[in-house]
């Protein structure tokens, strides 16, 4: 659990807040996808954030463990963890 709240702490920024929504699967697929190839996890996180991202459209904010987050970002790290759970850190 620890896990994923650190995880989902970490993709959570004005970037992403600010930049439209962020489509889970894709950013999964194309995180898990430059980690495996061993690219630095804060980098494959940047590049997944940059190649997920749309313009159009607002996240949702949802309450999880206290704390408001936007419903796509906590969707992303559900999909992470599901994918590719041994980088999760």
């Amino acid at each position: 659990m620890k896990k994923f709240i650190f995880a989902l702490t970490l993709i959570l920024s004005p970037c992403v807040a600010d930049a439209g929504q962020l489509l889970s699967y894709l950013y999964a697929r194309k995180f898990c996808e430059l980690a495996a190839a061993g690219v630095d996890l804060n980098d494959a996180r940047k590049i997944a954030i940059a190649e997920a991202t749309v313009s159009s459209g607002s996240s949702v904010q949802v309450n999880y463990n206290g704390k408001k987050v936007n419903a796509d970002t906590l969707q992303a790290v559900i999909a992470v963890s599901k994918m590719c759970p041994q980088y999760m850190k």
